[in-house]
């Protein structure tokens, strides 16, 4: 499996055995990107939350890159449905 065909796959292969990667409902940290699909966001509402704010109790910080906690954001999003897509 080329490196490719993996990141598009949903799943991976450790030794021989396949493992499926967890859904997004399963994560308790998502990227940015993936926030974006599970919560059917706005792309560029959600950038411009992430970009204003630093102090969140939903966001997690590695390095520079900033992550979201599902279950924080849930709640958070529960007070701030305009950030969702309009459909």
């Amino acid at each position: 499996m080329t490196s490719k065909n993996l990141e598009n796959s949903h799943f991976w292969q450790k030794g021989s055995t396949f493992v499926a990667r967890p859904s997004l409902a399963e994560k308790d940290i998502l990227n940015p990107s993936e926030t974006i699909e599970y919560f059917v966001l706005s792309r560029r509402k959600f950038y411009d939350l992430l970009n204003n704010t630093d102090g969140e109790d939903f966001l997690a910080y590695y390095g520079e890159r900033k992550l979201i906690l599902r279950v924080a954001f849930e709640r958070y999003l529960h007070n701030h449905p305009e950030l969702r897509r309009r459909v």
